[in-house]
């Protein structure tokens, strides 16, 4: 672009009848009036001007940056959910991490109840000290978020496609703060009821029935309470209660789907299990399904984690490959406009002597001249149509093709006959009226649709036409796009000037084609597309890999929640192998034992999570980012492997204090 002052500008003759030129003001509006009240005062004030004033337009600088951000919504919705989904990983932790502590803990509670203690004072001092861990973990995740303000930039300089200004905010502080006691609290009473379930007997007897059939009141509660905080968490970070409703809701079903199909496995797998497989491998499988093992939980939890993981990887693929640039040998490199009819052949020719060959495309600009027989200012009184569609001018064209990237959504294309026989791309001499297609959303603010008729001035003649087809353009393709497509034949005769894109080549053959294109068509202007390609792929890169960082921290975040939820198991399953040392069983005999099991664990409830957040990663690309429906299926089952490795080294060193203790130890500090 080339910038000149405007008294310049005057001087410089550029400004003469016939020069197409637009203006705009930037108006200072004073700290007491709202802009918008002002822009609509100015609007309906040029409302009121003779109709040489009616492509005026005013916008407030808000509407102005509101229509940028449009662009960079689904960046904010995928940062939404990376968090909402970080917070229920980070929740999942929390629970599985209470669990183990209260676990721990089950002796000295019991001798407090034997002591007098009430259940309600013991739940409050557990539940006391998860807020004030809650309140150490987030008072130090606040601490670091701070921190990182000023280190990532420096780091991230590279990726980051803007400019990043660290500062305190006293605000988002707090609210980190809140959120993260609120979250650690909430999901910490599930596993805390299990501190008002101990009975004093416990002090004697470690596996004593507890009271968790008495405590069915307290679980729902604490369920609802659960509910409402995660529609709460949902809605703050969807920006609406219905898209949190929608999250929770899906959130619900998926547990209890979890839960079904923990249900069948276990049936399944003792269903399966043959007299003549190995003893360990015999023992492990039965571990899964023995009386008081909470195998249906954990599979639950551990799903509930692989679903999260493979979600938030699905829909992170997804705006990563949406949002990646790909350049071939048929990208555009040259725009050419305004190439005359009689040149049209000769600049087809000289683009293919440089191996850029390009079919052009002729552009006829027209006004809508009346709708069903409604005249465009009558229809503009009537106010049922914005008054943009009805006043700019088109710049149509005719194609005996569809355009790659265009898709017929109603009616069909020009191979279909007309009503006196003749098909549209055989003859130049086309019946009245013309055969349209129109973009869908253009027709459904012009409110029309197949069948309804369009007058068109054309340079001063009226072309009517039918809409046979409604078309859904995608706009953002390097390609020229048109409203309207006209049928051949049907506006060859008026004045049209040609454009078109010429695929990539090499540098020097791009500049000599540049030169030959001045010297033998000095009237025809092009645009070097090569620069903007560069910069398109480079913000591309940027924010891809930013994507990808993001996604991963989140996902090696979760595969850690997953570790402490097979953690969590393992007190009494350290028992069992105690008990079995005892009969005779060899250090090496209780390693298999537990790696069976375990890999059993992580191998069903893996797939069964990993399974479902597919599905439901695809399902939130489809309807709340109006995305493909695309899942990686071989990352998928990488991760999967992942999980199946963590339950293989949890089961593997579940089996070292046992076998490096003796059984009486074990099982005495188990009873102690």
């Amino acid at each position: 672009p080339v910038f000149l002052a405007l008294s310049d500008l005057e001087d410089a003759g550029l400004l003469t009848e016939g020069s197409l030129a637009q203006y705009r003001a930037s108006l200072l509006v004073p700290d007491n009036q709202d802009p918008r009240d002002v822009a609509r005062h100015l609007q309906e004030r040029i409302g009121e001007l003779d109709e040489d004033y009616a492509r005026l337009s005013v916008r407030t600088a808000r509407e102005e940056a509101e229509a940028l951000a449009e662009g960079f919504q689904a960046l904010s919705r995928f940062l939404g959910l990376s968090a909402f989904i970080a917070l229920l990983l980070g929740g999942v932790g929390v629970a599985g991490a209470i669990q183990l502590y209260v676990e721990e803990r089950l002796p000295g509670i019991a001798v407090l109840r034997c002591l007098g203690a009430r259940q309600g004072m013991i739940f409050r001092s557990y539940l006391l000290q998860a807020g004030m861990l809650g309140a150490g973990g987030a008072l130090l995740g606040v601490g670091l978020g701070v921190a990182l303000q000023w280190g990532l930039p420096a780091l991230l300089a590279s990726v980051l496609p803007f400019r990043f200004e660290p500062g305190f905010r006293p605000a988002s502080m707090l609210l980190g703060l809140t959120v993260g006691v609120g979250v650690t609290v909430l999901f910490a009473l599930f596993p805390l009821l299990r501190v008002r379930e101990v009975p004093p007997l416990a002090a004697l007897r470690i596996d004593v029935e507890d009271a968790s059939g008495r405590s069915r009141s307290a679980r729902v509660l604490v369920g609802a309470a659960l509910g409402i905080g995660v529609l709460l968490l949902a809605t703050f970070q969807t920006g609406g209660i219905r898209e949190g409703a929608a999250l929770t809701g899906g959130l619900a079903l998926v547990l209890l789907v979890l839960r079904g199909i923990a249900a069948l496995l276990m049936r399944g797998v003792r269903g399966a299990l043959i007299d003549s497989f190995p003893f360990a491998f015999r023992q492990g499988i039965s571990g899964l399904f023995r009386p008081g093992n909470q195998t249906a939980v954990m599979l639950t939890a551990l799903g509930f984690g692989a679903f999260l993981i493979s979600s938030l990887f699905v829909v992170s693929t997804g705006l990563r490959d949406w949002l990646s640039v790909e350049l071939s040998e048929d990208t555009p490199a040259l725009f050419l406009f305004d190439v005359q009819s009689d040149q049209q052949a000769g600049v087809e020719a000289l683009l293919a002597r440089f191996g850029a060959s390009s079919e052009l495309l002729p552009v006829v600009p027209a006004r809508l001249e009346s709708i069903e027989g409604v005249g465009v200012e009558e229809l503009e009184r009537q106010g049922e149509i914005p008054g943009w569609t009805l006043r700019r001018v088109y710049r149509n064209t005719w194609s005996s093709e569809l355009q790659s990237g265009d898709r017929i959504t109603a009616g069909e294309w020009w191979d279909a006959e007309r009503p006196d026989g003749t098909v549209g791309t055989d003859t130049t001499s086309p019946v009245d009226p013309v055969r349209i297609s129109l973009e869908v959303d253009l027709a459904r603010q012009l409110r029309v649709g197949l069948g309804s008729r369009v007058v068109w001035d054309v340079q001063g003649r009226s072309v009517e036409s039918v809409i046979t087809s409604l078309r859904e353009v995608d706009w953002t393709r390097f390609q020229p796009n048109f409203f309207a497509v006209f049928e051949p034949g049907s506006l060859e005769g008026a004045p049209a000037s040609w454009i078109g894109l010429a695929p990539l080549v090499e540098e020097e053959a791009r500049i000599s084609l540049q030169q030959e294109l001045v010297r033998e068509f000095p009237n025809v202007s092009f645009l070097d597309l090569s620069t903007i390609r560069e910069t398109v792929l480079r913000v591309s890169g940027q924010v891809t890999r930013l994507l990808g960082a993001m996604a991963m921290v989140a996902v090696g975040g979760g595969f850690l929640v997953v570790a402490a939820t097979l953690l969590s198991g393992r007190f009494r399953r350290r028992r069992e192998s105690a008990i079995l040392r005892t009969l005779g069983s060899s250090g090496r005999t209780l390693r298999v034992i537990l790696v069976v099991e375990y890999l059993a664990l992580g191998g069903l409830g893996g797939a069964a999570g990993v399974g479902l957040g597919a599905v439901g990663g695809a399902a939130v690309l489809r309807f709340a980012f109006d995305l493909p429906a695309a899942v990686p299926v071989l990352p998928l089952v990488g991760i999967w492997a992942v999980l199946v490795f963590l339950t293989l080294v949890v089961g593997w060193t579940s089996g070292g204090p046992v076998i490096r203790s003796t059984p009486r130890a074990v099982l005495g500090s188990a009873e102690g």
